[in-house]
């Protein structure tokens, strides 16, 4: 037993001999712990060493002495003549002290059996961690109060000197006072945080009955406020506590508002603090208010794509308001069996949702979402039967037929079961579907079927879907139509055909799906029917785009396949059907083979576009002998180029620094017209051979491009049609001149694009124009451009600048004699004065430049020149010379 405390008896007074002193050997004190009481009574007065031990009286008695092997301390008590008596024990404060030790022994019972029940009750078919937390929670918070009472009185008592008569008196008041008051809250709590455990789920636990189903209340706090009170906890717990409560106002300041929106990192900042916390709270939950649990639990649950731990944390916090005795219903019960679900255990879930009836079925406007949550529920845990019972009862509440999509949840169900005839079953749930949708049958309906069954492997399903789909809008299919057959292996001839499945893949193509897409292909080998190559391409450069190394693969060997179909019909063609007719003989041959094996069959004939298609992923990827066979197995499949193959190889070439301009004119001899886009890409090309030190290949000149493009205006107006020249072939063709220091031509230009294609220079344009003006000089020769902001060039910068303002104040006056108002001006009229200014500043430009060579040269006659050779000669547009201008820029 513990040494009887020296502050429940009176201090010793006088001097102590040394004999006795040796012979007490004092030790450290030991620490004063509820675990050190016993339920026996044990008197204050220890026996005498030097005494005998009386033989004992019962096996209790025993028991106990043989347990005690504790030091004691003896006290005395001196007179001031210098007599010393052993002191006595207080009668009142043994009384005392027994009465803790028993209320401790009572507590630690009582724990005992509440715990012996739970885990009693705990039904081997649930989850037991669940049950175990509720007891180790409760644990833990009482022995963290028990800790919390040892620990005040402690430190009433354990003061240096003699104990006062007012330290006495707090310690008996508070024996006397939270002995009873003790005893009662924990038997009050534990009825609540200790309650039996639910013997097959956690049905119960949420289902009791509440004040209002749609709400979350606690009945045993009357605090409105959010934040959580830090003083009725220990103080090892309220650093954290002050922390939460922080986040919690921060959330509620912006929490409700029209533009409120999750915050990631808080949210995560939330849920952390809650941890953190939740022990500490659920010792107590009666302090927390239940506008804190509604706070936590709104914002925990919301739906933002950045909250994926969602569903797991709405099942945690569902669980700890549960042990602090609250009730939930409405959606809050609909959302946490959904997270229970989710989360993996599918039948605690669905025994609360079948618990939830009775609550639900009174409440019109949750039926419906409590029904379709059974559905789904059901579905996805293999009970069709169940499921498809939820959802008749929620088509014959409603007249809406929109309505009997909830029966989409049993088809994949069903379609994902193991179970024998349940894609029969499928089918059937699809036609009662059909039935109930009539004409709201909309595209997304049989898309997404569709895809169900094409998923689950049952391509026939699926096609006779996309069948009905088709002959949806076409009265006279009807005899044809699903409804009518109820046969999904009934096909109409009309649609066996390579043009209605190609239909099919586009649409998937189009949607992402593309292993849909290639199951289709599978289907159509089903029928025997060859693919039409412009879908296999859209297949094949899908694949291309997703970047992942299966779809490489795949999209390479179909297009190598495609190219081998394509040499089979060129050899086929050229031997003629003749050379076929005789026996075959064999003849000696090398092994090489003259293209990759084709592993994919009834593919078409590969076309222009696939060889595109593989020329642009080997640019990309390098493919440097991959190209060289490509290259090689074009010439011998004879197939003429087109505008995008052209396209294709300029970017290759452009990249591999070959001769462009050869190539552009070895397509346009063989018919190959160019677009817009071939011309970006030249435009590109010349940029790029331009700004380089070392130009190995002769290239189109910008007045030779420009001329070219020119010829062929026609076409390219009218593949634009209504719309302006793109702004990045604009910006690049004036680019492209600056950095030739070609003043004229880029006045030409800029006239003979407004004049064609009816589009304008813009603050862009005009930005680039003074750049390129500025860093006349800077480089010579076929050096590297680059514009160096030092402080000379943007002073020049800066005198450029003032000079084009000049040129449009002067312009603005002159408009004014004419009585024409700048700024009333429509928006061409102005876009035409801008193109004025930038024309009348490259001509002054022009005149800096060229006026020391050989004399004045004649800026009109070099005007027509330039538009001359770039193929527009109604485009002058220096038409007058004025020598004022001539001082105006100092280059």
């Amino acid at each position: 037993m513990p040494p009887p405390p020296t502050n429940f008896t009176s201090s010793i007074r006088g001097f102590v001999c040394k004999s006795c002193r040796i012979k007490l050997q004092i030790p450290p004190r030991a620490p004063w712990l509820s675990r050190h009481f016993t339920a026996q009574k044990t008197p204050l007065r220890s026996i005498d060493r030097g005494g005998k031990v009386p033989p004992l009286a019962s096996k209790t008695e025993t028991q106990q002495v043989e347990q005690t092997d504790e030091p004691f301390y003896k006290y005395y008590e001196e007179t001031p003549d210098g007599v010393r008596t052993e002191a006595q024990g207080d009668p009142e404060e043994e009384e005392l002290l027994e009465g803790l030790q028993e209320a401790v022994r009572e507590i630690k019972e009582d724990i005992g059996e509440v715990s012996a029940e739970e885990l009693e009750e705990v039904n081997e078919d649930e989850e037991p961690s669940l049950h175990m937390e509720e007891w180790e929670d409760a644990m833990d918070a009482k022995i963290e109060r028990l800790q919390a009472e040892v620990d005040r009185l402690e430190g009433i008592t354990n003061k240096p000197g003699p104990m006062s008569e007012e330290d006495r008196q707090k310690i008996r008041n508070y024996f006397l006072k939270s002995v009873e008051e003790g005893k009662s809250q924990y038997e009050a709590e534990t009825s609540t945080e200790l309650s039996t455990p639910p013997t097959s789920s956690t049905t119960q636990q949420f289902l009791a009955p509440e004040p209002k189903s749609n709400s979350i209340t606690n009945p045993r706090s009357n605090s409105n406020s959010i934040l959580i009170p830090e003083k009725q906890y220990p103080p090892s717990a309220r650093p954290y506590l002050k922390v939460l409560n922080s986040t919690l106002q921060k959330i509620d300041h912006h929490y409700g508002r029209s533009n409120f929106q999750m915050n990631e990192n808080l949210m995560h900042k939330l849920w952390k603090q809650y941890i953190l916390c939740r022990k500490t709270i659920l010792s107590d939950p009666g302090e927390v208010s239940p506008e804190t649990w509604k706070l936590l639990w709104g914002y925990i649950s919301l739906p933002d794509p950045t909250n994926l731990d969602r569903m797991a944390h709405v099942r945690r916090l569902g669980l700890d308001m549960q042990k602090a005795g609250l009730h939930l219903g409405g959606p809050t019960l609909l959302l946490y069996i959904e997270a229970v679900f989710v989360e993996g255990d599918p039948r605690t879930a669905i025994d609360l949702w079948k618990s939830a009836w009775q609550t639900f079925s009174k409440d019109e406007g949750l039926l419906d979402q409590y029904l379709e949550l059974g559905t789904r529920m059901f579905a996805e845990n293999g009970n069709i039967d169940e499921a498809r019972k939820a959802a008749s009862i929620v088509i014959q509440r409603s007249n809406n037929p929109l309505s009997a999509r909830i029966l989409i949840h049993t088809i994949q169900g069903c379609l994902a079961s193991t179970i024998k005839n349940r894609t029969l079953e499928a089918w059937n749930i699809y036609l009662d579907f059909r039935k109930h949708m009539k004409s709201s049958m909309e595209m997304e309906d049989y898309d997404v079927i569709s895809g169900l069954f094409m998923r689950a492997g049952k391509n026939h399903e699926a096609l006779a879907v996309f069948k009905d789909m088709m002959l949806s809008k076409d009265p006279t299919a009807l005899q044809y139509d699903s409804l009518t057959t109820r046969d999904h292996e009934e096909f109409p001839s009309m649609l066996n055909n390579k043009y209605f499945f190609g239909k099919w893949m586009k649409k998937l193509i189009g949607s992402g799906d593309l292993d849909e897409a290639s199951r289709v292909l599978d289907l159509m080998r089903d029928f025997g029917i060859c693919p039409d190559a412009k879908f296999t391409n859209g297949l094949m450069g899908a694949w291309f785009r997703t970047g992942k190394l299966k779809n490489r693969k795949l999209a390479e060997e179909m297009g190598w396949s495609m190219i081998a179909a394509r040499l089979d019909f060129v050899k086929a063609r050229d031997q003629g059907v003749k050379v076929l007719l005789p026996p075959l003989t064999a003849v000696k041959g090398t092994n090489k083979r003259e293209y990759k094996i084709a592993s994919f069959n009834l593919h078409p004939p590969a076309t222009i576009e696939t060889f595109a298609i593989l020329m642009d992923q080997y640019v990309k990827g390098q493919k440097h002998e991959h190209l060289l066979d490509l290259y090689t197995t074009l010439g011998k499949a004879k197939i003429p180029a087109n505008t995008y193959f052209m396209n294709t190889a300029i970017k290759a070439e452009s990249k591999s620094s070959l001769d462009t301009k050869e190539m552009y004119y070895t397509f346009v001899s063989d018919g190959v017209k160019p677009n817009i886009e071939t011309f970006l890409q030249l435009w590109h090309s010349l940029k790029q051979r331009n700004m380089q030190r070392h130009r190995r290949h002769t290239f189109f000149t910008p007045a030779e491009l420009f001329a070219e493009m020119m010829r062929w205006r026609q076409e390219l107006k009218a593949e634009l049609g209504k719309d302006d020249l793109p702004k990045d072939l604009y910006n690049s063709i004036i680019l492209n001149f600056g950095l030739v220091d070609d003043q004229a031509g880029t006045a030409v230009a800029l006239r003979a694009m407004q004049k064609y294609f009816g589009t304008y220079p813009t603050d862009d344009t005009a930005r680039n124009i003074i750049l390129q003006i500025t860093a006349i000089g800077a480089t010579t020769g076929p050096a590297l451009r680059r514009l160096n902001i030092n402080k000379g060039t943007k002073e020049r910068v800066r005198q450029v600048t003032k000079v084009l303002a000049m040129l449009q104040s002067q312009r603005i006056e002159a408009l004014a004699e004419l009585g024409i108002v700048y700024d009333d001006l429509q928006e061409q009229a102005k876009s035409e004065e801008a193109l004025t200014l930038l024309s009348d500043l490259l001509r002054i430009v022009a005149l800096q430049v060229n006026g020391g060579q050989e004399g004045r040269m004649d800026i009109v006659k070099s005007s027509q020149t330039a538009a001359k050779m770039m193929g527009v000669p109604d485009c002058v547009p220096w038409m007058v010379y004025n020598t004022a201008d001539e001082e105006l820029l100092d280059v």
